[in-house]
């Protein structure tokens, strides 16, 4: 999610818990949410930890607020749904792994 007015852009992810990531300690099965201010964009840099949520859990930042509607993880793979609402909204859907 582009915040052009502060020059930030954030990233919200899932953080399954399973495979390589079945030691994680912090977030596991969560939804995460960075972020990296701009100084080019697409470019590499530091990222910051902003939040990590769980089911029914929502967060403000930037003039967008996300909430997580629901985490299920008992089919293998891990179904979330988001609902995501501010400022132009409009996201590409991720690549499968």
């Amino acid at each position: 999610v582009q915040d052009d007015a502060n020059s930030v852009d954030y990233y919200v992810n899932f953080n399954a818990k399973k495979g390589i990531n079945s030691g994680t300690r912090e977030g596991g099965n969560q939804v995460t949410i960075t972020s990296k201010t701009l100084a080019v964009r697409d470019s590499y840099g530091e990222s910051e930890f902003v939040a990590k949520l769980g089911g029914q859990a929502s967060f403000t930042f930037a003039n967008y607020n996300i909430t997580v509607d629901a985490i299920d993880t008992t089919k293998g793979k891990a179904h979330v749904t988001l609902l995501l609402t501010g400022q132009s909204v409009c996201m590409p859907p991720s690549p499968a792994p």
